[in-house]
C-alpha cells in the first residue's frame, strides 16, 4: 500500500508542476529518428505460484507464501521513432533481486515451524516495448507502452548438481509481457523520464527435483514490480 502511495504522489507532482507555463526546452529533440540513453531504478521481484494439493496432503507443509523484495537495476536505451506518437524501445538491463519462499512446518505436536528459502537472482533483461506518447504539453508528456522481455538468469542453479536439500531451483530463461506508464520532463540539455512498469512473466520457472520444498509447488512464475528512471 505504501508503495502504491508513494508512486501515486510522485506523478501527481510531477503532473502539477508541469502546468507551470515555461519556455519549451529541447523542441527538437522528438524530431530524431533515433536516440540513445540509459537507466537505472528499483525492482520488486515476486513469485506467482500455483500451489499442488495433493502434496500438501502427503508432507507436513501446512502453508506456502511469498516473500517480495525490493533490488535495482542499470540499463541502456535505444529509441527508434516508428511514428508520430509511436517508439520501438530496446533496453538491455542487468537486474539485481532476491525472491523469498515461506513455508510453514507442522508437525505432530501441531507446532508451527517457519522456514524461508531464499532465491538471489542476477538477470540479464532484453524488453522490446512500444511507447505510445501522448501530445506534448511545455515540457511535459504522458506515455504508455507494452510489450515483451526474455530475461536470463545469470545466478540460476537449473543445471548445478546442489548438495543442500533446502534449496529450490529456478530456470534460467524467462518470458514475460510488460505493460506500464510514465512521464517525459524536458530539462534544458536532457530528458528525463520517471517510469512505473509491470511485468509478469509466461512460463513456468520451477525446477522440480523431488524434495519437500518442489513437491508443493505446481506451477512458479515471475512478476515484476518495477520504477525506473530514464536518461535521453
Amino acid at each position: 500500500m505504501k508503495t502504491k502511495a508513494l508512486i501515486l504522489f510522485f506523478f501527481i507532482t510531477t503532473v502539477v508542476l508541469a502546468q507551470k507555463p515555461r519556455v519549451e526546452n529541447m523542441p527538437k529533440f522528438d524530431r530524431k529518428p533515433y536516440h540513445f540513453g540509459f537507466c537505472f531504478g528499483f525492482n520488486k521481484y515476486d513469485f506467482t505460484v500455483r500451489s499442488n494439493p495433493d502434496a500438501f496432503k502427503n508432507d507436513s507443509v501446512a502453508v506456502l507464501e511469498t516473500i517480495p523484495t525490493w533490488g535495482f537495476n542499470l540499463g541502456v536505451l535505444a529509441n527508434l521513432k516508428i511514428g508520430t506518437r509511436f517508439d520501438l524501445r530496446l533496453i538491455p538491463t542487468l537486474t539485481f533481486g532476491d525472491r523469498n519462499l515461506e513455508y510453514t512446518f507442522l508437525t505432530k505436536d501441531t507446532v508451527r515451524i517457519k522456514k524461508i528459502i531464499k532465491i538471489e537472482s542476477s538477470i540479464l533483461e532484453f524488453p522490446i516495448t512500444v511507447k505510445y506518447k501522448s501530445a506534448r504539453l511545455n515540457n511535459f508528456r504522458a506515455y504508455v507502452l507494452g510489450g515483451g522481455k526474455y530475461s536470463l538468469d545469470l545466478a540460476s542453479q537449473e543445471k548445478k548438481k546442489v548438495l543442500q536439500k533446502d534449496i529450490v531451483k529456478i530456470k534460467r530463461n524467462n518470458l514475460s509481457f510488460e505493460i506500464g506508464f510514465g512521464i517525459d520532463m524536458y530539462f534544458e540539455y536532457f530528458k528525463l523520464s520517471p517510469e512505473v512498469k509491470f511485468s509478469v512473466g509466461v512460463n513456468d520457472l520451477l525446477v522440480s527435483d523431488n524434495t519437500v520444498y518442489t513437491n508443493t509447488i505446481r506451477n512458479l512464475t515471475s512478476k515484476v514490480l518495477f520504477l525506473t528512471f530514464y536518461f535521453e
